[in-house]
């Protein structure tokens, strides 16, 4: 059976994490009238905090019926090269990047989901994050930033926009978006290894000019963890 959706989710020392991450994505079916096919892709970045036996257990135990996982070891060579790694062995037809500290609402990807699936033109879907600040593990603070548009546009609307989409940090950040594998692919589009700034936004912009129809949701479904602040 075809994968629908695989999910990218680069593991470097995030063992207190790593789990809610997964169980974040994991739920996306119980919230959908018909289960997607999906694939969820831990690529462990040599993690030394027990993160790679917890990838392990992981892709050994909560796998299901229409979410299939696999983990992926790998030396450390940084975030993009793990998620490069991932984008090599994803068979879905489109793509999600999850960082390993964040979650997504479950319930919201799945109402995405089946919006991207009934209308096969959707090259890309972009939404909102919420921004949530840590203080000994209680959430103290969350700031949601929304795209500046909603709807579905094409890449000539966009680009009358484009200043308007950056400075709603629409393009930033390479987790608020779901991207159709083909066009990365057929671009031979990859995350620059060499980049240790802005390579979410430089990759964003390559593969954003390579979509003909963008999705935009303005409600906020990825949930993006900040460090825990001991200053408080």
């Amino acid at each position: 059976m075809e994968k629908f959706l695989s999910v990218i989710i680069p593991a470097y020392n995030c063992a207190a994490y790593l789990k809610e991450c997964v169980g974040s994505i994991l739920a996306i079916n119980g919230y959908a009238e018909e289960a997607f096919n999906c694939e969820l892709i831990l690529v462990d970045d040599g993690s030394t905090d027990g993160t790679s036996e917890l990838c392990d257990e992981i892709g050994a135990g909560q796998g299901t019926e229409f979410f299939n996982i696999r983990v992926i070891h790998q030396a450390n060579a940084g975030v993009s090269a793990a998620r490069n790694r991932g984008l090599d062995a994803a068979a879905g037809e489109y793509v999600l990047f999850i960082d390993s500290d964040d979650t997504g609402d479950a319930e919201k990807m799945a109402e995405l989901l089946c919006l991207i699936k009934h209308d096969g033109s959707i090259d890309m879907a972009v939404y909102g994050i919420t921004f949530d600040y840590y203080h000994n593990a209680k959430m103290y603070r969350q700031n949601t930033v929304l795209p500046a548009v909603s709807g579905i546009k094409s890449y000539a609307e966009c680009e009358e926009i484009l200043y308007k989409l950056f400075q709603s940090n629409s393009l930033a950040s390479l987790c608020n978006r779901i991207i159709k594998t083909s066009v990365m692919t057929k671009a031979g589009i990859s995350l620059r290894e060499d980049m240790f700034s802005y390579e979410d936004l430089e990759f964003s912009l390559r593969v954003f000019s390579r979509c003909s129809s963008i999705c935009f949701i303005r409600e906020p479904i990825y949930h993006y963890r900040q460090a825990e602040d001991e200053g408080i």
